[in-house]
């Protein structure tokens, strides 16, 4: 839909501005998921930030700047402003940003695939969304972007200098260092997928990853178990599940918007015991029950991702050792074989024979 370009926004443009006009006179934040603005609005908000940045490389004469004029506004209804507060504190769900980010990633594999490059004005909101960007999700998915599409990697040569910067997220220093090793005489679009750039998560994490480097197939790992075990909290409130407690919502905010990891990514010894015993830092995502939602939430793993993750939990990260602000390292091999014990467990038939 998005590589129709022009006959896209002909027809769905209109229908596009008043959908953004529409979510902006209501509550798009996390507390109002319940709510019936948020059930209208919010899941088609989510839907067109995956679509528009596709329209927007695609579209071409008289329409491109009306095309960039409807992104400028749908990133204004997505984003949150790291330097301001508003007054209600109501921002919008993280994951509507997250889902624009996404987005971009999308045209840019689109891209990648036809052999094509951004243009200046593609990837100069690109790298201006990066900037802005408040999720490490986000981030990532940005910098994958860029790095498969700028004809002249001179931007990611500029953001590959700062992945040494101590107030950013470990899991964006890793892919910035990912990004940054591809950099160089030779390297291309080309040369990046497969490698470490995963194209598409749920594809990777269904057929095991298995042309990822290592250290990208670790740190698609690491990624999706955090986001699994916030959503899972988060999903629990949502659903006025027993038990699930109001500051899962904080807790899943601060876990996509801070530069913060729970205990258990960046300690061995909570690596290890993060399913038997109950958390004791503040995130509270570990413990018994977290398994659940890790499998049957979110991002899904498969079980070969899982056993290839045993093997790769030993891959180095490209950041330092966790004392230097990275995350533990050598430390999760017995954390992908529980889980894959735990999906052989449901599903039999998967078994090898004894």
């Amino acid at each position: 839909m998005g590589y129709l370009g022009s006959q896209t926004w002909t027809r769905l443009g209109p229908e596009w501005r008043k959908l953004i006009d529409g979510a902006g006179a209501g509550d798009l934040s996390s507390r109002a998921r319940q709510s019936d603005h948020w059930r209208v609005y919010g899941y088609s908000i989510a839907s067109l930030a995956w679509t528009l940045p596709s329209v927007s490389w695609a579209v071409a004469g008289k329409d491109e700047d009306a095309v960039y004029a409807l992104l400028a506004a749908l990133r204004r209804s997505v984003e949150r402003d790291p330097k301001g507060k508003r007054e209600d504190e109501r921002w919008p769900e993280i994951g509507l940003e997250i889902s624009l980010a996404e987005g971009f990633k999308i045209a840019a594999v689109e891209m990648s695939a036809r052999r094509e490059t951004c243009d200046e004005r593609w990837c100069a909101e690109a790298t201006d969304f990066l900037e802005s960007s408040t999720s490490w999700i986000s981030k990532q998915a940005l910098l994958q972007a860029l790095a498969l599409v700028d004809p002249t990697g001179d931007r990611l040569e500029r953001l590959g200098r700062r992945e040494t910067a101590e107030r950013e997220h470990p899991f964006v220093r890793e892919t910035r260092a990912l990004v940054s090793r591809t950099l160089g005489p030779g390297k291309t679009a080309a040369s990046l997928t497969g490698l470490d750039i995963w194209l598409e998560d749920v594809e990777a994490l269904d057929d095991g990853g298995v042309n990822l480097s290592p250290e990208c197939h670790r740190l698609l790992a690491l990624s999706t178990l955090l986001i699994n075990l916030a959503e899972w909290s988060f999903i629990a409130w949502i659903r006025n599940e027993p038990g699930a407690a109001e500051s899962s919502l904080d807790a899943r905010d601060r876990a996509f918007t801070g530069i913060e990891l729970p205990k258990c990514f960046f300690r061995r010894g909570h690596a290890a015991t993060m399913f038997e015993s109950a958390c004791d830092c503040s995130f509270k995502f570990c413990g018994p029950e977290a398994k659940k939602g890790v499998l049957h939430e979110a991002r899904r793993f498969s079980r070969s991702f899982l056993q290839r993750a045993q093997v790769t939990a030993r891959a180095r990260s490209l950041i330092g050792s966790s004392g230097k602000g990275g995350f533990a390292e050598r430390a999760f091999a017995p954390v992908w074989r529980t889980l894959d014990e735990e999906l052989g467990e449901e599903e039999p038939h998967l078994r090898p024979p004894r």
